[in-house]
């Protein structure tokens, strides 16, 4: 192989060992010295070597190009499958945000028929309507409607009392016995806003309680005592606050 043929060669495989050969070169000629055998020796396995090195380089640069392409690959992948995991989320979160609408919707519904009918009261709670009677009774709290339901139970019970022994006729036979008015009532006294009878009013236009038949009564004296039909019956004169 000439000097010429040589530099060919690492021109095309290794160019850039070429500027280190021509400098070599050159210094031969400055001193008008002949490359020889020796010259073509070094260099040929100078150039071997640059070219084993290049191979390498190449393979080497070959499986990182090879990596970074299943690394694309993967991430691609992995990209896809969290887009699909997002929208299969979304979904899902969408189905229960309507689930959720469904829900308030139907809470509302029954919302509005459980309120259906109502009538808030226009002033004092005296002489309600059943609309007006029904506001006050959605709009109390828990306690409050516990203590009215127990109250209706006892004015049922003494209503149920009433009727049983005729507290209605007796009284009207009572009264034309008597020949003046009498007054009995199941439940305390009552102004005509509504509001109830203090102690001292009650007993000013001489109302008493019976503790026979639980309830207010005036207009009776003790030659014509009231009549219960109770086997128990007393007027009391501390009659209670309620």
């Amino acid at each position: 192989m000439t000097p010429d043929q040589l530099r060919a060669a690492i021109a095309a495989d290794c160019p850039h060992r070429l500027a280190d050969y021509d400098r070599h070169l050159d210094a031969f000629k400055v001193r008008g010295w002949q490359p020889g055998p020796a010259f073509i020796q070094l260099w040929r396995e100078e150039h071997a070597a640059s070219q084993a090195g290049v191979d390498a380089e190449l393979e080497a640069s070959q499986r990182r190009a090879v990596r970074i392409q299943q690394l694309l690959d993967e991430q691609r992948d992995r990209s896809r499958k969290d887009a699909a995991a997002s929208r299969e989320s979304e979904r899902q979160l969408q189905q229960q945000i309507d689930r959720q609408a469904k829900e308030i919707d139907r809470l509302r519904d029954e919302l509005a028929d459980l309120h259906a009918g109502e009538e808030e009261p226009a002033g004092a709670y005296a002489n309600l309507s059943p609309a007006e009677w029904l506001w006050t009774w959605t709009h109390a709290t828990a306690a409050e409607r516990l203590e009215r339901a127990a109250q209706i139970i006892d004015a049922g019970m003494r209503a149920g009392t009433c009727f049983r022994m005729a507290h209605e006729k007796t009284i009207q036979r009572l009264r034309a016995e008597l020949g003046r008015p009498a007054e009995q009532s199941l439940f305390r006294p009552e102004h005509e806003d509504g509001t109830p009878y203090r102690y001292n009013e009650m007993a000013a236009e001489g109302w008493d309680y019976c503790d026979g038949c639980r309830t207010w009564i005036r207009g009776h004296t003790a030659d014509e005592p009231h009549v219960c039909g109770s086997p128990i019956h007393a007027i009391a004169v501390d009659a209670p606050d309620a």
